[in-house]
């Protein structure tokens, strides 16, 4: 007796071979969908880094600065325009910087101080400065602060922010040397910033201490400085939060298995019960892995945009926060003080010298001793300014009346290029004349 192929045991292996394939064809399928929907959009999450820039200026006021000096103890300098810091860390600078800008749950990779030194003071031309930056422990108040107190009525644990246990830290979180003017220097405060940034009370900022074997003094610029260009400013980098999480949901709701249970479960008890059921396995594996995979990449587009969107409107707001501008001629600016206690630096209770005549003559070997290039007049707050001076090498000084001697410089070499921006303190303290003791008999 003939029988027809299709039917008996060889039917039946048939029927399971063909339903094997069309698994596998189902799983080869969804496999790319399910790796499109999870794999990439984590990689961009962790790989992805943005850059934020902290900087006082027209989007960003979070930077507030002063310095304590032990010369002059009592005195407050949160409004001045320069960050002082001296030889044997007599003069010390305090930097506080709120960090905003970064969406909640961000990673911060690494944090950058960058400062701006726009004027030097040494004893030789090889002479620097190591700037040493601890962290600060107590609170302190930018318009109180002073070498004695870091608030009104709250006093330092040791004066100048020097007690180990109450007021700094013991190890300096990073040290660099200066040596020259006109630049900026860069520190490594990424611990810091990591550490303000998971504890918002944490941060009270930064005290920089400098040491060098002879005299110097360097001036930086301060929250408070002309040009906001040069203020100090905080480079953060930082990683967007991962999103790992919830997109992961997304291709388990898809519920790949599924076919290929449905699939088993329904070959088995018809292949069983009658050869009959061959034509049924052939016809439900077809129309299952056809219609699965095409509600499955609607899902998977949905996270990638999400991740596209979010760091571009955070990038935008980089270069705000820096704007750079470069004058066409040469400035050249500064202060005229009485400097009562002859230490060559403008402190808080020192008085302006309004008034006082600056001069800027070029300097010509074998001149003639002609009428200054430039003048200008000491304002009532001291302050005097030349803009727009063309490149030369010129000699600026002070005229002042004879009762008075210089506590500094009386002129100043200075050799301009467009766009050089100097300042020149003058400082004056008045010669008292002594006067014969006359003394009379009864």
């Amino acid at each position: 007796m003939h029988r027809h192929p299709l039917n008996g045991p060889h039917a039946l292996r048939c029927a399971r071979m063909a339903w094997l394939v069309s698994g596998l064809l189902a799983l080869a399928l969804l496999a790319p969908l399910a790796v499109a929907a999870s794999g990439p959009g984590s990689a961009l999450a962790q790989e992805d880094t943005l850059t934020v820039v902290l900087q006082n200026g027209a989007s960003y006021s979070g930077n507030e600065d002063t310095y304590i000096s032990e010369w002059d103890a009592t005195a407050n300098y949160g409004k001045y325009y320069f960050l002082q810091t001296t030889a044997e860390g007599k003069q010390r600078p305090l930097i506080r910087f709120t960090l905003t800008g970064l969406p909640a749950g961000s990673a911060i990779i690494s944090a950058t101080l960058s400062l701006w030194v726009d004027e030097r003071r040494v004893s030789s031309e090889q002479e620097g400065q190591d700037i040493a930056i601890y962290a600060v422990k107590r609170l302190w108040a930018v318009n109180q602060a002073t070498w004695d107190q870091a608030a009104q009525d709250a006093p330092w644990g040791v004066r100048g922010c020097d007690s180990l246990i109450t007021d700094r830290a013991a190890t300096a979180t990073d040290t660099q040397r200066i040596l020259q003017a006109k630049r900026w220097y860069d520190f490594d405060v990424t611990a810091l910033a990591q550490q303000w940034w998971a504890n918002p009370r944490d941060n009270q900022g930064m005290l920089l201490v400098g040491s060098s074997t002879t005299f110097s003094l360097f001036k930086i610029a301060s929250a408070d400085y002309w040009f906001p260009q040069y203020h100090p400013k905080l480079t953060v980098r930082y990683a967007l939060p991962t999103p790992t999480a919830t997109a992961t949901a997304t291709p388990t709701w898809t519920a790949t298995p599924t076919t290929t249970a449905t699939a088993t479960a329904t070959a088995t008890p018809t292949e069983t019960g009658t050869p009959t059921a061959t034509w049924t396995p052939t016809d439900t594996p077809t129309v299952t892995p056809t219609d699965t995979p095409s509600p499955t990449p609607t899902w998977t587009a949905t996270p990638t945009e999400t991740h596209t969107v979010t760091p571009t409107a955070t990038v935008t707001q980089t270069p705000t926060t820096t704007p750079t501008a470069t004058p066409g001629g040469a400035r050249v600016h500064g202060v005229v003080y009485e400097d009562r206690n002859r230490n060559a630096t403008y402190d808080r209770n020192e008085r302006p010298m309004a008034g006082m005549v600056v001069r800027l003559d070029i300097d010509e070997v074998g001149g003639n001793g002609a009428a200054a290039y430039r003048t200008a007049v000491a304002d009532a707050e001291g302050r005097y300014a030349m803009d727009d001076i063309a490149p030369n090498r010129y000699i600026l000084s002070v005229v002042f009346p004879q009762e008075y001697r210089s506590s500094g410089i009386r002129q100043a070499t200075l050799f301009l290029s467009a766009g050089d921006i100097r300042q020149v303190d003058f400082g004056l303290w008045y010669r008292l004349r002594h006067l014969p003791l006359i003394l009379r008999g009864p």
